[in-house]
């Protein structure tokens, strides 16, 4: 089980060293030192320790959220005049992971509200940037629809609301404004 635990868990390892490689961009043995401790330190915290007495599904929902900061975080650090299709992609791409992950755990939300902003800080004019954060939070909206869609569907489905068992007053106006009465 143990095993089974940590091969799972190394998914998360090459985003947090890729964060730490931007971080730390140092090409010495001091800076490599320096990200292997710091990779280290990450998952001697309390959050990845904590998994070990429960199930793996809040460190595997965060897993696509890593590389979505991974990536936002590497774009930024070789973001140049000819890298801006690179980076537009990027910012895509991070948000379809940022979207995936709050679908896999709805309280990833308000990160991935937040996600979009590390666009801000990379480089190019202001209306690229704006592009790229605009990019990034429609692909987190696109990335949330296509991987949670059908699920929420099937709950209101059975259900009458698309996060059930949450907030079942919340969506009672709306079951009665379309007549839908449980099976």
């Amino acid at each position: 089980a143990g095993i089974i635990l940590a091969t799972l868990h190394l998914i998360v390892v090459p985003p947090v060293w890729m964060v730490s490689r931007t971080l730390i961009p140092a090409r010495d043995a001091y800076g490599a030192a320096m990200r292997i401790a710091a990779v280290a330190l990450a998952f001697m915290s309390a959050v990845p320790l904590r998994m070990l007495e429960s199930t793996g599904n809040d460190l595997l929902a965060a897993a696509p959220f890593l590389w979505a900061v991974a990536l936002a975080f590497r774009a930024y650090a070789k973001n140049r005049a000819d890298m801006m299709p690179v980076a537009n992609r990027t910012a895509f791409i991070a948000g379809l992971l940022g979207g995936i992950s709050v679908a896999f755990k709805l309280s990833n939300g308000p990160l991935a509200i937040l996600l979009p902003l590390l666009f801000l800080f990379g480089g190019g004019t202001w209306l690229h940037r704006a592009f790229r954060v605009a990019l990034c939070a429609f692909a987190i909206g696109l990335g949330f629809v296509v991987t949670y869609g059908y699920w929420g569907f099937q709950l209101w489905t059975q259900f009458g609301n698309p996060i059930y068992p949450f907030y079942q007053a919340a969506f009672e106006p709306l079951r009665l404004l379309t007549g839908w009465a449980p099976p």
